[in-house]
């Protein structure tokens, strides 16, 4: 049964007793990859923590849940940024990372997990304080401040962007 983003909030908001079809329909709406849909579900999951937290009775599958129990709930259903975003105050045991990769629409953000992956790769050093990296997915060259700790597009005369061509080695200018 797939039921609207509506119905589901509506739901969130007047049910004492959720069963796993509720979940499931909020985790196929996820799977739709639109962070306003995953600012959607954050905020409906939210209402169903928030009234656990004024001690209002919610039940899953007919056991009473409790801010923990709840947690443990949707750490098993969705992703960390999910569950983070309903308990943004709970620290992380570990680091969470994403790489960037090129899509016909675009850059997306993709969720990697405890797999730490590199975003940019060194070029040359400019200075003692500044060096030539690139983003790796688009090899658009920034420099790179140390002192500042900034990043900051290397911009042509042409308001243009240079890219590192690994073939030649070669920064070059892109004109759009």
């Amino acid at each position: 049964m797939n039921l609207s983003l509506n119905e589901l909030t509506k739901m969130a908001t007047q049910e004492v007793s959720f069963d796993e079809t509720f979940f499931s329909n909020i985790e196929e709406c996820i799977k739709y990859n639109s962070i306003g849909t995953l600012n959607w579900a954050i905020h409906t999951l939210t209402i169903i923590r928030e009234r656990i937290d004024v001690g209002q009775k919610v039940k899953y599958n007919d056991i009473d849940l409790t801010s923990d129990t709840y947690k443990e709930l949707l750490h098993e259903h969705y992703g960390i940024y999910v569950v983070k975003g309903v308990y943004p105050k709970m620290a992380l045991k570990h680091k969470v990372y994403f790489k960037l990769e090129n899509t016909e629409n675009g850059m997306d953000l993709i969720y990697t997990g405890q797999e730490e992956n590199k975003l940019f790769r060194w070029i040359a050093d400019i200075n003692e304080n500044e060096s030539l990296v690139r983003v790796l997915p688009t090899n658009v060259v920034y420099i790179r401040n140390i002192k500042l700790d900034s990043l900051t597009p290397f911009v042509t005369e042409h308001n243009s962007v240079y890219v590192y061509n690994e073939k030649t080695g070669r920064i070059e200018e892109v004109f759009e």
